[in-house]
């Protein structure tokens, strides 16, 4: 796949994996910079399960994009560091 040559190609395989409350909560929190809380919200979670999503997926976007570091979720609820592509 050719996409495999770029990050925006790896990252969008990435998120195709993923399943779409996972994809929208990953989208949500990395790209829009949305807390934590607003994501639980968005999905209509408690907050513990948002951050469960998120800590889920977040290794397959982190592989994607080349970055071992996942974040903490669990302290993230109102700064998030958005990823800039």
């Amino acid at each position: 796949d050719p996409r495999e040559q770029t990050t925006i190609g790896r990252l969008e395989m990435a998120l195709e994996t993923l399943a779409p409350y996972e994809r929208l909560a990953c989208v949500s929190y990395f790209l829009d910079g949305v807390s934590t809380d607003a994501i639980a919200s968005l999905l209509g979670v408690p907050r513990e399960r948002a951050i469960r999503i998120l800590e889920g997926a977040a290794p397959t976007i982190a592989r994607a994009v080349g970055d071992n570091e996942i974040p903490d979720f669990s302290a993230a609820t109102d700064e998030v560091e958005v990823v800039a592509l």
